[in-house]
């Protein structure tokens, strides 16, 4: 996106049928739409085979559509995530530690791993590839190696995709609570009412809270909009406090600002809750 803002023809390709498969359809459209203004081609199913390079441009093979098709351009940029760094560059061998065939290094709840005075955190252990994970992990590895109870929680981890608009999710998504056969309510609001949004002309986007269907403990958050990567910070803390959806709503937030969306989410969810304690006293 930031290539093609720069006037650069861009064209992406998707080995799935959605680009950032990680997240849920809804949160992606936006960003889809953005990409798309921006003049960016999205091909999805695009199995790339080969490359050949070339001293002025490279190749790109991919097949779609059971065809077959080449990508000619300047530079190619691989976007696949990347792998541990345990490959035998560490020396690992030379102190007893194995990786897994991921490369992974195993770790308990302290970030220890098998040999007790070796810890380990970051893109080397399981989990997400972050960098604000690793610092938590380091956290705790340090209070482990000083001697505190701590022990690792994912819950209240958000991720974040910094493309226009955002799209940053935490906790548990509609589809994993019903995966996992949660009952549960959600709450949304769009950023194109929000006064703050309006004025700054980013009304792309939306705030949705899973909710626990009967006690309202927040369960997990989703944004895409404009700064959407400060927002999550305030329901990343609901998730680990344990605050409930009322508890956001009746919490008093500036107007105008981008804040405000998280409690009119929490407003629609606490308003489900009461729609369904209706039903159930007059069945």
């Amino acid at each position: 996106q930031m290539f093609a803002r720069f006037g650069t023809k861009v064209t992406m390709l998707e080995g799935g049928e959605q680009i950032l498969p990680g997240f849920e359809a809804e949160l992606v459209e936006p960003v889809i739409r953005q990409l798309k203004k921006d003049g960016i081609t999205i091909l999805t199913g695009a199995k790339v085979t080969g490359a050949d390079q070339y001293t002025s441009h490279i190749d790109l093979h991919y097949t779609r559509l059971n065809e077959r098709d080449v990508v000619q351009a300047e530079y190619a940029l691989i976007t696949v995530g990347r792998k541990p760094n345990t490959d035998g560059t560490l020396g690992l061998e030379n102190i007893g530690l194995s990786p897994t065939p991921q490369g992974l290094i195993e770790i308990d709840g302290q970030c220890r791993t098998s040999i007790p005075h070796i810890y380990a955190i970051g893109d080397i252990v399981q989990g997400p590839a972050l960098a604000h994970k690793a610092s938590y992990e380091a956290k705790i590895a340090a209070e482990a190696i000083a001697g505190k109870p701590s022990i690792i929680d994912y819950k209240a981890i958000p991720l974040v995709v910094f493309s226009h608009p955002e799209i940053t999710s935490v906790g548990l998504s509609e589809t994993e609570c019903k995966q996992k056969s949660i009952p549960i309510v959600d709450g949304k609001s769009v950023f194109s009412i929000n006064g703050r949004a309006l004025a700054l002309k980013e009304t792309e986007g939306f705030v949705k809270i899973v909710a626990h269907a009967t006690s309202g403990l927040i369960l997990g958050a989703q944004i895409v909009g404009a700064e959407a990567s400060t927002l999550i910070s305030e329901l990343s803390l609901a998730i680990e406090m344990g605050a409930t959806a009322e508890d956001l709503a009746m919490t008093i937030h500036p107007h105008p600002t981008l804040g405000e969306i998280i409690m009119e989410a929490a407003e629609q969810a606490c308003g489900k809750m009461e729609k369904m304690k209706t039903r159930e006293k007059t069945s």
